[in-house]
């Protein structure tokens, strides 16, 4: 028995689903109990119906204690198996016992009493459907349990108490109430499916996530590794190029080599740093320092430094600090190398007599906005989307600036674990406009969780 179970679509989620409702459904259940009670205390015998009721007692209470049973189950194992085939049971004779009130009515009832037990199978059942139908075979054994009789009833009806005045009219109700049932289990089949469906792709979706993850973390394992081992023979390689560029024995052209060589290695290990950095955040490995931050301080310090990169490049920086000195919760050095980033970028790719304007304004209490604006060649339109893809450079692979392309994905995936965003506007030919919003509210709601 437990094998053809196995191929009728039960799933331990689906099973545990039920058995959560399945309380109510009881409660439903005993509550038609009464009513039934009720109905035919005045016609049915008290030694039948007393019998009756008392059984469909015992047989709910049984339903509910299987149902109780299943819960403690989400692997598919024997035990489960076997509590759910007993659980199936439970629902099986709970619904034949529903079905066999409608026999009582017809034979010892009157046509009104039997119009309430026909409308209340009827409820039952319909009512099956969204109870019972994710455990395919408990709800077409409860279902088949409640009509059968019902159907039989209406077949094998007797003439002084029928329900209806002519004997075909019953029979057809009787196809009726056949096709009902047939309609009924074929809806809650197409629910089962939907339900297993769901599930199934819920699965495949679950452990598509771990192989990517896990795949991540390869790949992020082996990046760190990787970047690990090509940092000691580019240090190798640009020791040697500096006792080149020391010695005097070299001429001139020589040592230019070696200065090429010194700046194609600096370039290495910057990228080399900056894949670094990307295997931490996306390892989750990456440590934050959270303290106030000065951000007067801060922005000048960076304006300090990139002066000397501004003087190359003939752009003029100014920073426009506000009248009051602004602090604000972050990570100091993590947030000095975003805007390092940025405003590099924009003397980097700026017009020669361009300028690059930083300032900082709050936004209210707990945010804070950073503007970077630089009057350069903008960002074209249709490469805006790709500003933060990795090892994309907007077309400037070719160009005389050096670049990696990673450092705004970085920026923005520091600026994420600090509770802020990157955002921007460009017009080509006119120049950009980034800006970094941070909430202090982040860190109160990460202190909570």
């Amino acid at each position: 028995m437990i094998n053809i179970l196995d191929n009728k679509g039960l799933h331990p989620e689906l099973t545990h689903n039920v058995a959560r409702n399945n309380n109510i459904a009881v409660f439903a259940t005993i509550c038609g109990i009464i009513f039934i009670f009720q109905i035919l205390f005045s016609t049915v015998p008290l030694s039948i119906l007393g019998t009756w009721v008392c059984l469909m007692i015992i047989l709910s209470l049984f339903r509910l204690f299987m149902g109780y049973k299943l819960l403690r189950f989400k692997n598919a194992n024997r035990e489960w198996q076997h509590s759910t085939l007993m659980f199936i049971i439970s629902t099986s004779l709970v619904g034949l016992g529903l079905g066999i009130s409608a026999v009582l009515a017809e034979y010892y009832s009157t046509v009104q009493e039997q119009l309430f037990i026909f409308a209340l199978m009827i409820g039952f059942s319909g009512g099956a459907v969204a109870t019972l139908s994710p455990v395919l075979p408990a709800y077409i054994t409860h279902v088949f349990g409640i009509m059968i009789p019902q159907v039989l009833a209406l077949f094998l009806a007797r003439d002084d108490s029928s329900l209806f005045d002519s004997e075909d009219l019953e029979r057809l109700i009787g196809i009726l109430g056949v096709l009902y049932m047939i309609v009924i289990i074929r809806a809650g089949m197409i629910l089962h499916k939907t339900f297993l469906d769901s599930v199934t792709l819920k699965n495949d979706l679950a452990t598509a996530r771990d192989l990517a993850e896990a795949a991540n973390q390869a790949k992020s394992k082996f990046i760190s590794s990787v970047s690990h081992e090509l940092r000691t023979p580019m240090h190798a390689i640009m020791g040697y190029s500096q006792l080149f560029e020391i010695d005097d024995e070299l001429d001139e052209e020589k040592k230019e080599y070696s200065r090429q060589i010194m700046l194609a290695g600096n370039h290495l290990l910057t990228l080399i740093d900056q894949i670094l950095e990307i295997s931490k955040i996306e390892a989750g490995k990456l440590k934050l320092n959270i303290a106030e931050v000065n951000l007067n301080e801060l922005l000048r310090e960076c304006e300090r430094l990139m002066q000397t990169l501004a003087t190359k490049h003939q752009v003029l920086l100014t920073l426009n600090e506000p009248n009051q000195e602004i602090s604000f919760p972050s990570d100091r050095l993590r947030l000095k190398q975003v805007m390092l980033n940025l405003i590099s970028n924009a003397i980097k790719y700026n017009k020669t007599g361009g300028t690059v304007d930083i300032s900082v304004e709050s936004l209210s209490n707990r945010m804070i906005k950073i503007n970077i604006m630089d009057t350069g060649h903008g960002i074209p339109q249709d490469m805006q989307s790709e500003v933060f893809v990795s090892f994309n450079r907007l077309g400037k692979e070719s160009g005389e600036q050096e670049g990696t392309g990673i450092g705004l994905v970085i920026s923005q995936e520091l600026l994420a674990s600090m509770g802020g965003i990157i955002k921007f506007k460009s017009e080509e030919n006119v120049g950009s406009h980034f800006w970094i919003e941070l909430d202090s509210s982040f860190f109160d709601e990460a202190e909570k969780n």
